[in-house]
């Protein structure tokens, strides 16, 4: 295991360029968590894949800017980079249309993800980067051999790349939980949970031997349950630029707390800080100022 890459958080998914209408911005729900906890002090590394074209490259120089180490970022010598075409609402809400076959639906188990894996205090991922087979079985080889106490899912669910056994996969695989509003009613119609959202969120702590359960809503602040605790975080009022990455930046704060040994609804309240600063600026992975994470933390 010599010359490995300690990481103490390893987030493993698509990473791509977002194509807005004003252009293109780097993004990929797991890259954007592991280049926000980056931000956060957090000692994080992306495990994706990107082509062997000029957008590749342009990523990789990007996460070696960022700090994220190079070795957890394969080339796929035939698969182009990742986009996704992004439309903004007037409430800056985004949909997206995602190109299909790209390099990370290649993710392969490679020595370097291997090596990473047992210095990993936490390992996080989501359901679209299991759209295909190949990435699927490298997550979820990534997720059982990894020995970390946190595994946090931060579902991110992307019409029409939705499927319940993946879904399931993950509430069972996670320790940790991160949704939004609509997501959480997806979830509980596919678990076949009724009731409100306390109700629903507890019952998939039950059922799936959560420790955590985080709801996002966007203006409206966030929730955490935890054991028989509720904590209801107010929302930040804020400029939106657009929603872009506010809730993969949410779930980076969120586990760099954990990783701090903060207790979940202090680290729900930081997350929420700091998901409402991302969204006040263009794209997924704008940089932060410390000072304005430091205000963040006292939100």
């Amino acid at each position: 295991m010599s010359g490995a890459v300690a990481c103490d958080l390893i987030s493993i998914g698509e990473v791509l360029w977002d194509l807005f209408p004003d252009g293109k911005k780097l993004g990929g729900a797991t890259f954007n968590l592991a280049f926000h906890a980056r931000q956060l002090g957090v000692d994080a590394g992306a495990v994706s894949r990107v082509g062997a074209d000029g957008p590749g490259e342009e990523i990789l120089a990007a996460a070696a800017r960022a700090g994220l180490p190079r070795e957890l970022l394969q080339v796929d010598p035939s698969l182009p980079t990742g986009t996704v075409a992004v439309a903004l609402d007037a409430e800056g809400k985004p949909a997206f249309t995602i190109t299909p076959e790209v390099a990370w639906d290649a993710i392969a188990w490679e020595p370097a993800l291997a090596a990473a894996l047992p210095r990993a205090r936490a390992i996080a991922f989501g359901s679209l980067a299991q759209r295909s087979a190949a990435s699927r079985a490298t997550i979820r080889a990534a997720v059982a051999g990894s020995g970390a106490a946190i595994k946090l899912c931060d579902i991110n669910l992307r019409p029409p790349f939705v499927d319940p056994e993946v879904i399931r996969w993950c509430l069972a695989a996670a320790t940790h939980l991160k949704i939004n509003d609509d997501e959480l009613r997806v979830l509980a119609d596919i678990a076949g949970l009724r009731g409100d959202e306390a109700d629903v969120c507890r019952q998939l702590a039950r059922d799936f031997h959560l420790e955590t359960v985080c709801v996002t809503k966007g203006a409206a602040g966030c929730a955490a349950y935890a054991g028989g605790a509720r904590w209801l975080i107010p929302g930040i009022a804020v400029k939106v630029a657009d929603t872009v990455g506010a809730g993969d930046a949410f779930a980076a704060a969120f586990a760099a707390e954990l990783l701090a040994g903060r207790d979940p609804g202090a680290a729900a309240r930081f997350a929420n800080a700091i998901g409402a600063l991302v969204a006040s600026k263009p794209g997924a992975t704008p940089l932060l100022a410390p000072e304005e994470i430091a205000a963040a933390a006292q939100a």
